[in-house]
């Protein structure tokens, strides 16, 4: 496993993020965050792009957390985090893979 970029000081692992309560829910409405009425969550996003190779290639790492409102339809009150790392594995050529195989190998 590599070693992380940032250190995490309080030991948070993603199943934590369940357990969080918003002390301040006045702070959500304000940027960073953002609003979706369709889910009725105020909502936090970022990435690690740094140039057009990182997003062509997706070299890049994602997250979403979403505060969900006490009366949503889905996650009433809950806190929900998604995490993506795609490592440069989202425009993988097979066709160039393929045409360096033996044609015996090909078929699948």
């Amino acid at each position: 496993m590599r070693k992380p970029k940032v250190e995490n000081k309080h030991n948070i692992k993603p199943d934590d993020v369940k357990n969080f309560k918003v002390l301040n829910k006045e702070a959500l409405k304000e940027y960073p965050f953002w609003r979706n009425d369709i889910i009725q969550a105020w909502c936090l996003s970022g990435n690690t792009i740094k140039s057009r190779e990182d997003d062509k290639y997706g070299c890049y790492s994602e997250y979403w957390i979403g505060f969900y409102d006490e009366d949503a339809k889905q996650y009433p009150g809950q806190i929900r985090l998604d995490c993506s790392a795609f490592g440069g594995m989202c425009s993988y050529t097979f066709k160039e893979f393929l045409m360096k195989v033996k044609p015996s190998a090909r078929q699948i």
